[in-house]
């Protein structure tokens, strides 16, 4: 649902700026956009992906041990010049006793980043981090940005924040991810923006 919303005219994460803010996953008035139910049934039916590489939409479902170096890595490709947006929504769960009166377990608690990555054809050390998103207070992060012309092969790497400690217990984190590198660009409507009525 969040992967697949629709974003309506001045969807924006974070403070009003030319840029999102990296730190605020969601629109503060939006969220991910309106609900598109169809856009959300292509959505799951884009099939279970993996690590790796995989189809330009798609999502996964997957465990990353707590350690900074681990990553989780979702490869793709598509036509550079068809003028795309891409969109891509990470969330995973906070942990709670297993027992009344179910108290939070901030210690166990992580915080995952979400990156995007241009590949280079010309090798890794001209690859190019496009967009991320590292909120320190949820656990949901997004990104919606248009595609970059310059590249054809893409990357999102889910990873432990820099920003936070790792949890406690050095467990596996399960989280869920989701990517559309199609998404509907944003609705620019004239009438939009025609605040008075005439």
């Amino acid at each position: 649902l969040l992967n697949s919303a629709r974003k309506l005219p001045y969807w924006h994460k974070g403070d009003i700026s030319r840029e999102d803010d990296h730190t605020v996953p969601l629109d503060y008035l939006q969220g991910a956009g309106a609900v598109d139910a169809s856009a959300a049934m292509d959505q799951l039916k884009a099939g279970r992906g993996q690590m790796g590489l995989n189809k330009p939409a798609g999502w996964a479902l997957d465990t990353i041990e707590a350690d900074k170096d681990v990553m989780a890595i979702y490869q793709t490709s598509i036509d550079p010049q068809n003028g795309r947006f891409i969109c891509a929504t990470l969330v995973w769960n906070r942990h709670y006793s297993a027992v009344y009166p179910f108290d939070a377990l901030y210690q166990a608690d992580s915080n995952l980043r979400l990156e995007l990555w241009g590949l280079s054809p010309i090798g890794p050390e001209h690859d190019r981090l496009l967009d991320y998103s590292d909120s320190l207070n949820d656990n949901i992060e997004h990104i919606y940005c248009p595609a970059d012309p310059n590249f054809a092969d893409y990357m999102l790497v889910v990873r432990h924040s820099d920003n936070t400690p790792l949890p406690a217990g050095n467990s596996p984190e399960m989280f869920a991810v989701a990517w559309n590198f199609d998404a509907e660009p944003l609705i620019v409507n004239e009438s939009w923006f025609d605040l008075n009525g005439d």
